[in-house]
């Protein structure tokens, strides 16, 4: 009935007379249904199978992720730097400075036992055989043959939360629409520089990220969609997250009536203009009504209200014809974001250092409370909610539980390198032409990492530096946990040396980094599916090889990094 009326509007209404901009948001679908028997069922199912209890949360500080309980001092003395990629100082609007974590393992009094026991687990990756591993990997867990998405047909009719409706079909722009039905579902992938460490395939997972904007900012002022609408919003936003002018896609000014370049004339451009100090910068088509009469909000560095994301994670498979890694149809998990509610620079700034005031006159270190449930997923505190789906015993998609979900909330909160608590839009590839390997617009199965360079990146107390490269070097590895061999054996001689040679190349091809070789991705995946068959995640969801030598299992009072120079 919902979608009635909002078509009739869209068909019929003038922009003066639409419907206030919340009726475009995203909403629970049964937030106030109180029969919730389904729903029940589903849960208790899942639960007896996997041996789980999706309410109750044993480990209160499981936001903490597993990397921060790395030594940072290897047997030499000397100490090592992997913390600085999160904990810098943030760029406005994001007021957080948390470079003092680059120094001190600073945890509450409850987390200094490391919870993450599965890194130290004695369970081999080679129980299973390279056959089962590869036949496993290649298995689509998220959607049927005929492009019907699991989850959307086995949640309960009365899940409140997220339902997942991207098709995982792309065009070579990145737009996702529905194979059967050609049906455009407002989902958009971009490629990105995968943030350093974790998120590089060599050390367990390949991943996407795919975002969608509220309708309004997919239609022009009569309401109609409009791909070149949808496009220039889009490139608005990236330079509104980025704070700077950016090179981008062609887009067509005559088209969304707005000079996008500054140069005074309407024509095609490839280029948005950002100078917020002038003139803060305009949405077009329908969410410029709407940003006129206020109900879109916008500011340097923050995302609309309704903006969401998906990132989907994934086992590593093999491009044989190219003879590298490329992304498997089996999805680990899907991780879902959704901005709810809007924060300005001084609710922002005046958080931060309320937090701050709060941990100065605390007398004892407390677990960081987040609010919310399995099922709508977890509130950062300013403004967005993150959930999640990850693999049960048998390797479908199920809904992560409370515990599984806090996981998320350290990563999304209060980090200094977050731009509206987000990562990888920022870190998205500018130039969008469609021959250029760095295309921003598009999907990594249709253009992967491969001849990417570096990216060049400035420093305050270091200038501008290649970041893969600086990172290598800051760290003395690869991984968070100096656990990553193979990386260390092409970048660092025995003496701990640089492989000059291999730095070279790594200058225009960050894949001789991120991927990994064939064999080391067989491990990788056949280490993450023992943690499924165990549905441990609780205990950590890393794919480790052998058990860490560069991990604490404790933490005390005062430790610290022995990292004498932070880098922000």
């Amino acid at each position: 009935m919902r979608l009635v009326v909002l078509l009739f509007l869209l068909i019929f209404c003038k922009p003066e007379s639409f419907p206030k901009y919340e009726v475009y948001l995203y909403k629970p679908r049964l937030a106030n249904n109180s029969n919730r028997e389904d729903l029940k069922k589903y849960i208790d199912e899942l639960s007896n199978q996997n041996n789980l209890d999706f309410t109750k949360i044993l480990n209160s500080t499981a936001y903490i992720p597993p990397m921060c309980y790395t030594n940072t001092v290897d047997k030499q003395g000397k100490a090592h730097n992997p913390c600085y990629t999160c904990h810098t100082m943030g760029k406005k609007p994001n007021f957080v400075n948390d470079t003092d974590l680059q120094t001190h393992y600073d945890f509450p009094d409850s987390a200094k036992i490391n919870p993450w026991k599965n890194l130290f687990s004695s369970k081999k990756a080679n129980s299973i055989s390279d056959s089962e591993i590869i036949k496993y990997i290649q298995v689509d867990n998220y959607k049927n043959e005929s492009g019907e998405i699991y989850l959307a047909k086995n949640l309960p009719n009365d899940w409140g939360g997220y339902v997942p409706d991207c098709n995982f079909n792309f065009d070579e722009n990145g737009f996702d629409s529905n194979s059967q039905t050609k049906e455009f579902s407002g989902w958009r992938a971009y490629r990105y520089y995968p943030f350093p460490g974790t998120f590089w395939a060599t050390n367990g997972s390949t991943d996407d990220v795919l975002i969608r904007l509220p309708f309004p900012f997919q239609a022009d002022k009569q309401g109609k969609r409009n791909l070149e609408i949808y496009k220039a919003n889009l490139a608005i936003l990236e330079a509104v997250i980025k704070q700077k002018s950016i090179d981008t896609e062609t887009l067509d000014e005559q088209v969304v009536e707005l000079d996008l370049d500054g140069n005074g004339k309407l024509e095609k451009t490839n280029r948005i203009s950002y100078d917020w100090s002038s003139k803060p910068i305009q949405f077009v088509g329908l969410a410029g009504y709407y940003q006129n009469t206020k109900e879109i909000l916008s500011a340097g560095g923050l995302f609309p209200v309704g903006t969401e994301f998906l990132h989907s994670v994934r086992y590593i498979d093999w491009d044989n014809a190219a003879n590298t890694a490329k992304l498997s149809n089996r999805m680990k998990e899907l991780r879902y974001a959704r901005k709810t509610e809007w924060y300005n620079y001084s609710e922002l700034k005046d958080k931060v250092s309320r937090e701050k005031k709060d941990v100065r006159f605390r007398t004892e270190k407390l677990p960081e409370g987040f609010q919310g449930d399995y099922e709508h997923g977890f509130d950062n505190k300013v403004g967005w909610f993150y959930q999640g789906f990850i693999e049960d015993k048998k390797g479908d998609l199920r809904p992560q539980t409370n515990e599984e979900t806090l996981f998320c909330m350290g990563c999304h909160s209060s980090l200094g390198v977050l731009a509206d608590t987000t990562f990888s839009f920022q870190r998205k590839f500018e130039e969008s032409g469609k021959s250029k390997l760095s295309s921003g617009w598009g999907h990594w199965s249709n253009q992967g990492i491969s001849g990417i360079a570096d990216p060049k990146v400035k420093y305050e107390n270091f200038g501008e530096q290649r970041e893969y490269s600086f990172y290598l070097e800051n760290n003395g590895a690869g991984d968070e946990f100096r656990e990553n061999e193979e990386i260390k054996n092409l970048f660092f001689k025995k003496d701990g040396s640089k492989n000059q040679e291999t730095f070279d190349k790594l200058k225009s091809d960050v894949s001789t980094l991120l991927n990994p070789s064939y064999e080391r991705s067989l491990l990788l995946n056949k280490s993450y599916k023992n943690v499924v068959e165990t549905q441990s995640f609780r205990l950590g969801r890393d794919a480790i090889l052998k058990k860490p030598a560069n991990v604490f299992e404790k933490v005390t009072d005062g430790q610290t990094t022995r990292i004498e120079k932070i880098v922000f």
